[in-house]
């Protein structure tokens, strides 16, 4: 969800929500669902959903009970948002994350991204986000399928098995307008071994009006796709906000509702969502991570809270552990970011100041993340 941070790129503030500004291909309201009454006991995969899901009188959603243990692998890919482009030097990102073990990045899909993975010796999960918006906004379906199917070529070359399909798109969108978007997507790279990533729901939109903590997002992609729950691969999710508990109010505005979010509302909750309209598809958290406090020229607010060290910290670990013992659905986690960037102190990196060099040293949630992978890697992280 990235409240408000919007992509994987350098953004900028305006007043709460940040608009991206991408060039190249780098290359998003709500509508009812048609499915009458998607909820109901469900055995998923991973877990128990006894109940429904329903939208509050002030705006939040009521979930039923869930048992989320059981029913995974436990092995997810680990990774860390753009930490490539800045230098290979033993003290800057790739090295870094390397030394860790974590050979995985995420970025926006260029060839230079996949030159720079290649070339450093990291994996990468590309993103396509066509738009001013990065999130797709507008994008006619047909303008998808066809700059997706030139694509195809070069990320064959570069052994490219997953496709991030646009990156927030519920921050603008309809799940209808979204949904004509990955079904041409999916179409484009049918027979190519490429698979095709979902955009799941999300906080932010609720912040612009939007309403899309409805849980009727995800059903209403499912039953605009003209492969229904079987045609989706995997869906993504950016679960920003309170590890335990609701976020309240993360718009900064009393007049926006109480709104249900947060890791442990959001990861389970999206994911039975799906699972009770068909879809048993892995899921991708491509971003999560704990903001500090602005970038250094005071752009970037951390909406969804301030944390400090310790608690970034903290937070790295819990999302680790997590998934390793409870959230065994996901097969792969993004923390965002490796260095700070102008939507806010984000990294596990400093970085000293925008000329684009991230070597300032490690924050403490580095170190969580090494203690973790050295203890825990063997047993739960894959490739």
């Amino acid at each position: 969800m990235k409240l408000f941070k919007g992509s994987a790129r350098y953004q900028q503030v305006s007043l709460v929500i940040v608009v991206l500004v991408i060039a190249g291909i780098g290359v998003h309201t709500l509508t009812g669902s048609r499915a009458a009454t998607p909820y109901a006991t469900v055995a998923a995969g991973s877990g128990t959903r006894t109940g429904a899901a329903t939208l509050q009188s002030d705006g939040s959603v009521q979930f039923g009970t869930i048992n989320t243990g059981g029913g995974g692998t436990g092995k997810f890919i680990v990774s860390v948002n753009n930490s490539i482009g800045y230098g290979t030097s033993s003290n800057e990102p790739v090295a870094l994350f390397k030394s860790t073990g974590v050979t995985w990045t995420r970025t926006d899909y260029s060839t230079g991204a996949l030159a720079g993975a290649k070339a450093a010796g990291i994996h990468i999960l590309p993103i396509y986000d066509h738009g001013s918006d990065g999130n797709c906004t507008g994008t006619p379906a047909s303008t998808v399928q066809t700059e997706i199917t030139a694509m195809i070529p070069t990320l064959k070359s570069y052994g490219i098995t997953t496709l991030e399909i646009c990156n927030e798109s519920y921050l603008s969108e309809t799940a209808i307008a979204y949904a004509a978007q990955y079904d041409a997507a999916h179409k484009a790279l049918a027979g190519s071994g490429i698979k095709a990533l979902a955009v799941a729901t999300g906080l932010a939109a609720s912040c612009t009006g939007g309403g899309t903590t409805s849980p009727n997002w995800i059903p209403t992609v499912i039953h605009n796709l003209s492969g229904g729950a079987a045609e989706v691969d995997g869906w993504t999710i950016h679960p920003y906000g309170p590890l335990s508990g609701l976020g309240s109010s993360p718009c900064g505005d009393p007049n926006v509702p109480s709104t249900n979010y947060g890791w442990a509302n959001d990861v389970p909750n999206w994911h039975d969502i799906a699972v009770n309209n068909g879809s048993n598809a892995p899921w991708y958290v491509t971003e999560v991570g704990q903001c500090l406090g602005q970038w250094y020229t005071g752009s970037g607010n951390c909406i969804n809270g301030r944390t400090d060290e310790a608690g970034q910290a903290a937070s790295m670990t819990q999302y680790l552990n997590d998934i390793a013992t409870k959230y065994t659905w996901i097969v792969y986690f993004n923390w965002y970011a490796s260095c700070d960037d102008p939507s806010g102190q984000w990294g596990i990196i400093k970085r000293e100041n925008g000329n684009g060099v991230c070597d300032a040293g490690t924050r403490t949630a580095f170190t969580s993340l090494q203690t973790w992978m050295s203890q825990n890697a063997a047993a739960h992280v894959s490739e």
